[in-house]
């Protein structure tokens, strides 16, 4: 069976194994000769009962140096380009005497079972602090780069930066320039809305996608840059569409407020989900720098979190805002989007998120059945790690229903993240002072 595999930043001293609040799973029967059923007999129920036993399978002690930065975000994937998944941390410290940020990256590689010493690199950042952080090959080396969003309030006006740290052959990260996003049109206030990063020319250098507002806050997007990937990192943004402007990118993108990507038509080349105001489109990349809204649309809710789903397709949608949570998939193919419900994860905080705090959402085929899971972590009443242990949820796709099960983590967490290790995939949790790698099986 495959496994799935954490990473966590976690506090010292925990278990290697905890099952703290596991409940029990019935796997549902399937008959052996389906052609004897009964033409109105329900579908059956596919692939593997829900996982919930933690085992700790890797850890990286002390990753974290709490004396002088904090952990701004962990990133998980292939970044010297091997078989295996590897983990980045960013860190920051703000420089209060000099108006600046200093950022440190720490690369933990892994062969599969274990995680070398980390490779350090250090980094000035001339603003007040990250954004969004995000990974891609925006130099075509094989190399993971890591791209830093940012929107500073100047003297007169609101500018949206993006910057690219550059991998290098030792696996340190050199800080490029500041990137302004806007290209469509200009104001005293703009502020950049959904990133997608991908290779739009197929060229073989990941690209950004962005969308940008100009009519102060509130205002929907109005404009949708190109950044194209160079030997260097990120290019200037060109306006790709607008009110004015059409460059093979359909007007629907323009006021979309978040970007998921992925090849979710499966014809091997990277799709765009986007949101807006509105309603959640697909859009199919269908030639180099040429996408086309798929007909099949849904409904978007802004106040709810969204996964992208690698394992079938799609996104997986996850709202918090009471004392329960729910979830959502929505499929994506060739002919657009539907949407269907999944159910109402377990309760203390697992994850009740207590109006939209959670500390952590992953998707990901947990426990090796082809099919999609979903693992959420509450939020502790607010606190970080306190009290002990903290509870999780999991939904695994059954085909004909969604079970639901809950267990617990040792410690409380900051992030939760789906992450291949030795051919399973785990998950990683970032806690206090660890990063550990945990199994979980059924």
């Amino acid at each position: 069976m495959k496994a799935v595999v954490c990473v966590l930043l976690i506090a010292c001293g925990g278990s290697a194994s905890n099952n703290p609040d596991a409940g029990t799973s019935t796997d549902g029967a399937v008959s052996s000769d389906a052609s004897k059923a009964p033409m109105d007999a329900p579908a059956p129920v596919l692939g593997t009962m829900c996982p919930s036993k933690l085992t700790e399978v890797a850890r990286i002690a002390n990753a974290w140096d709490t004396s002088t930065y904090s952990v701004h975000d962990v990133l998980v994937g292939k970044i010297d380009n091997n078989a295996t998944s590897d983990i980045v941390l960013v860190e920051d410290m703000y420089d209060s005497a000099n108006a600046q940020t200093k950022l440190r990256f720490r690369v933990f590689l892994s062969d599969g079972t274990s995680f070398a010493a980390p490779v350090t690199s250090n980094a000035v950042f001339p603003q007040y602090g990250p954004e969004q952080v995000m990974l891609g090959d925006f130099n075509g080396d094989h190399l993971a780069d890591i791209l830093i969003s940012y929107t500073d309030s100047e003297e007169s006006s609101r500018v949206s930066y993006v910057y690219v740290a550059t991998q290098q052959a030792d696996h340190t990260f050199v800080m490029g320039p500041a990137r302004d996003v806007s290209a469509c049109k200009s104001s005293s206030d703009e502020r950049y809305f959904a990133l997608g990063v991908l290779d739009v020319d197929r060229d073989g250098k990941d690209d950004l996608l962005t969308t940008v507002s100009y009519d102060g806050l509130g205002a929907a997007p109005a404009g949708l840059s190109l950044l194209k990937g160079t030997a260097s990192g990120l290019g200037a943004a060109t306006c790709a569409a607008s009110a004015t402007t059409s460059t093979g990118f359909p007007s629907q993108m323009i006021t979309a407020e978040r970007f998921r990507v992925g090849d979710f038509d499966g014809d091997g080349k990277p799709d765009v989900i986007a949101m807006d105001t509105h309603q959640m489109t697909l859009f199919r990349s269908t030639a180099a720098s040429t996408f086309a809204a798929a007909p099949n649309v849904v409904a978007y809710d802004d106040g709810i979190h969204y996964a992208t789903d690698n394992v079938l397709g799609g996104v997986i949608g996850l709202d918090v805002r009471s004392t329960g949570a729910t979830a959502k998939r929505y499929a994506a193919t060739a002919s657009g989007i539907t949407a269907s419900a999944i159910g109402t994860f377990a309760s203390e905080g697992a994850p009740l998120g207590n109006y939209d705090a959670i500390r952590g959402f992953a998707v990901a085929d947990f426990n090796g059945d082809g099919l999609t899971d979903v693992i959420a972590v509450g939020n502790h009443d607010y606190s970080d790690n306190y009290p002990d242990p903290v509870s999780f949820g999991i939904a695994c796709d059954r085909s004909a229903r969604w079970d639901v099960i809950g267990g617990g983590f040792p410690n409380g967490i900051y992030k939760l993240a789906a992450i291949d290790l030795g051919g399973r995939t785990d998950v990683v949790v970032q806690s206090n002072y660890d990063l550990v790698v945990y199994r979980i099986d059924p």
